[in-house]
């Protein structure tokens, strides 16, 4: 048995085709489940990007966090990219994505 990443993301709608990821973490354990490494990363939403009142409230969010965090959404996701790329191989496994999550990664 492999390593394995367990990852989450954090969105700004519940609609695939116009949302955004907000918010992406992760941990990678070993095959006892001992933690290697975790991070949470935490961008600014696109620039002309409207959020959904619900994500903002199921994320515990607010317009502030979401466009004055230090990060873009692309550095984000090349700094998601970057560690996934260190912690491989490993098994990936995202929490609650089935059909839902993987569109915006």
């Amino acid at each position: 048995m492999s390593d394995m990443v367990i990852w989450d993301i954090e969105s700004d709608g519940a609609n695939t085709a116009f949302s955004s990821i907000i918010e992406l973490g992760a941990i990678w354990v070993d095959k006892d489940f001992k933690e290697k490494d975790r991070f949470v990363y935490r961008c600014r939403i696109p620039e002309g990007q409207i959020p959904q009142a619900t994500a903002l409230c199921v994320n515990r969010s607010n317009v502030d966090l979401l466009t004055k965090a230090n990060m873009s959404h692309y550095e984000m996701l090349n700094q998601v990219e970057k560690k996934f790329s260190e912690w491989s191989p490993s098994t990936f496994m995202g929490w609650s994505n089935i059909g839902r999550l993987p569109p915006l990664v």
